[in-house]
């Protein structure tokens, strides 16, 4: 048992009562997980990565965006949280499917519910948080790093900013008979709906009609789309440039990046 965990139990220990069955939970390239069992209920402990900056994370901004979802079926119900974890109540059912059988109909159900909610506070403009987490991440080479900023500065906000999770794909949608819920908020915030709708895309690996389906039923526009996967795509390559020690085998390097987007921008 880490040091962070035992410390994490000690200070939840009133609400989780032992004995425990501590399970570490695969997945989460940024934190770790751990389904607790106690006597009285099933709960969710998320130990935080501490680099906040390289992640360009807002814990405080997490845990208010979901007190104020609290009576939404499809959130986490957060029993407790301060900057170093999270504990919730545990969410059952299976991820999510992809690719080819991914239910559009639900992820578009999912969006919309989403997108509903208007929250109070900063929002997160994703063209800008590319540029902040660069000042964190290894140099890209001078065209690809030109390039980007091109399409950053493209980019207009949205005027009227919706609630955005900002983090889509199978392990952070679950999903149980006709209940889902919508786990780890850490990127969420008032946001442009499109950047959403295209980090489906990237996350649950659509095709292109599928991505189409998608944006006809969310009433946004091809050129839109594309923007918003140019800039989502590029969020996540500098991102894993940022926290290389977490970059797996599927990230994509700066120069594939290039390749997908400098023709067709």
């Amino acid at each position: 048992m880490t040091i962070a965990l035992f410390e994490a139990l000690n200070e939840v220990k009133d609400t989780l009562p032992g004995p425990l069955k501590i399970t570490a939970w695969p997945g989460g390239e940024c934190n770790r997980l751990f389904q607790i069992q106690s006597p009285s209920q099933q709960v969710a402990l998320r130990l935080n990565h501490s680099e906040v900056p390289s992640l360009g994370v807002d814990r405080r901004r997490e845990i208010n965006i979901l007190l104020n979802l609290s009576n939404e079926p499809w959130s986490p119900k957060l029993i407790a949280a301060c900057p170093r974890w999270q504990l919730c109540h545990w969410a059952p059912g299976e991820a999510a499917p992809s690719g080819e059988a991914a239910d559009l109909e639900s992820l578009t159900l999912a969006l919309q519910q989403v997108h509903h909610h208007r929250p109070q506070g900063e929002p997160l403009n994703v063209a800008l948080q590319v540029q902040h987490l660069l000042t964190h991440a290894k140099p890209l080479p001078a065209h690809i790093h030109t390039f980007l900023l091109d399409q950053c500065q493209a980019y207009s906000f949205v005027k009227q900013p919706v609630l955005c999770h900002h983090d889509w794909h199978p392990g952070n949608l679950r999903v149980s008979g006709p209940e889902w819920t919508l786990l780890d908020w850490e990127f969420a915030a008032a946001g442009d709906p499109a950047m959403d709708l295209a980090g489906v895309c990237l996350g649950f690996d659509l095709s292109e009609p599928q991505a189409t389906v998608l944006a006809d039923n969310l009433g946004i526009s091809e050129p839109r789309l594309r923007e918003a996967q140019c800039l989502m795509s590029a969020l996540a390559m500098v991102w894993y440039r940022a926290n290389p020690r977490l970059a797996g085998a599927a990230s994509t390097s700066a120069e594939q990046w290039y390749e997908d987007w400098s023709q067709i921008s």
